[in-house]
């Protein structure tokens, strides 16, 4: 994987010379936070929440440092970083791509991109550095891709701007190549949903519960405990398309298909490539100073040894969320609803799962560099493999409740 990144950092930095204009962007994050989860899934166990009461009440929520140029009239690059508690190696890599969009001569727009980058699925996820515009949390789905899923490969799309020819309707299509991303799939099937704000480094490794698993004499023995998202295993190139709709500024709905084409049964240094697919819709509802969001994503992640020695999990959320902007001031509510269906039925590696979250928060835009947010957060799950393998409770209701405040420059 680095040898992939630190070229595109290099390049993308060395062509920031010839820009004829660029733009520094950071933002620092402070938290105070109370949680009454017990074990959290960054300290090797199954709960949910990003933080446990074993945590520090005040934390860094993140640090985040931006950089982007225009480097011709069509061409432009961007890179970001950023820096958190609870991670190994303090800052890494979010994003780095380079960008070329023709100048239009009608209403159709081409554009392409080459680099890591996020797919365009999150309806939440637009601030500095993939924050959320809404809650402190994102959503399940969109908490499992800032985990687990990254494109490095190059998109090609095509936008139909209906305001250039005075049409209130716009079209988007992409689709993209990429490889780097074989293991996604892994920490969603052995963790279990998560709802939180923790995206993950290029060059990261989260951690794995500590389960019998992958112990030396476990079923999984030989994979590392933990999960390094952004690597190449097969050497097979995945793909995912994207298809969206928007009239004016007031409805908005896409649609995705992704593959990483994963070899179930490649293994290189300690880890597995998985053959993980979803289907993802997303509909967005706008008035005057009300949104409504909504999206939903129904999957499969294949590992291992067909027929003998697999895993196989089905994989299914949704959430709705609400926003009201009063002024400077934003009160927002999410529900998430959550599902893993255990295809294998293992009773080694049981890996059934279900739950909801309900988040509810306010943020008020303080001053145009500053705002100050605050959101409780439950998570309510039921996971098989807290009673089968650690003897525990397989029901639990985590709470956390997060003040933040934020600062741009």
């Amino acid at each position: 994987m680095k040898k992939i990144v630190i070229p595109l950092l290099l390049s993308s930095f060395s062509m920031s010379c010839f820009a004829y204009e660029d733009e520094w962007h950071g933002l620092i994050d402070i938290r105070l936070l109370n949680s009454n989860s017990e074990h959290s899934w960054l300290n090797d166990g199954l709960d949910k929440q990003r933080f446990d009461d074993n945590d520090s009440p005040i934390q860094l929520g993140q640090a985040i440092l931006d950089y982007h140029a225009e480097l011709t009239d069509t061409i432009n690059s961007h890179i970001w970083l950023n820096g958190y508690d609870h991670r190994d190696k303090g800052v890494a890599l979010g994003e780095a791509y380079v960008k070329w969009r023709p100048i239009p001569t009608s209403a159709w727009r081409w554009q392409s991109k080459i680099g890591m980058f996020f797919p365009e699925l999150s309806l939440e996820n637009s601030g500095l550095g993939w924050t959320s515009d809404y809650l402190i949390s994102s959503s399940a789905i969109n908490t499992w891709v800032g985990e687990e899923l990254r494109t490095l490969g190059t998109e090609v799309g095509v936008h139909y701007d209906g305001t250039r020819v005075g049409s209130p309707h716009d079209w988007r299509a992409s689709a993209a190549a990429f490889r780097w991303n074989d293991p996604a799939g892994g920490l969603l099937t052995w963790r279990g949903w998560s709802i939180g704000d923790r995206v993950t480094g290029s060059w990261e490794q989260v951690p794995f519960p500590e389960l019998t698993i992958f112990d030396s004499n476990g079923y999984w023995a030989g994979q590392i405990q933990g999960i390094k998202s952004f690597r190449e295993i097969d050497n097979k190139t995945g793909y995912h398309a994207n298809l969206a709709y928007q009239y004016l500024d007031l409805v908005s709905i896409s649609a995705m298909r992704y593959d990483n084409r994963g070899d179930p049964k490649a293994f290189v240094a300690g880890q597995w490539a998985w053959d993980t697919t979803f289907n993802h819709l997303a509909i967005r509802g706008h008035y005057q100073k009300t949104t409504l969001l909504a999206q939903y994503m129904t999957g499969r992640t294949i590992m291992g040894y067909v027929p003998f020695h697999d895993l196989i999990v089905d994989y299914r959320s949704w959430y709705v969320l609400f926003s009201q902007q009063i002024g400077t001031h934003q009160v927002n509510i999410r529900y998430d609803k959550f599902w893993l269906y255990d295809k294998d039925h293992k009773a080694a590696d049981p890996n059934q799962e279900y739950g909801d979250g309900l988040a509810i928060g306010w943020k008020w835009g303080v001053r145009k560099d500053m705002d100050i947010s605050t959101e409780w957060l439950r998570q309510r799950s039921d996971r098989d493999a807290r009673a089968i393998l650690l003897g525990q409770e397989a029901e639990r209701t985590e709470d956390l409740w997060q003040g933040r405040v934020r600062w741009w420059f």
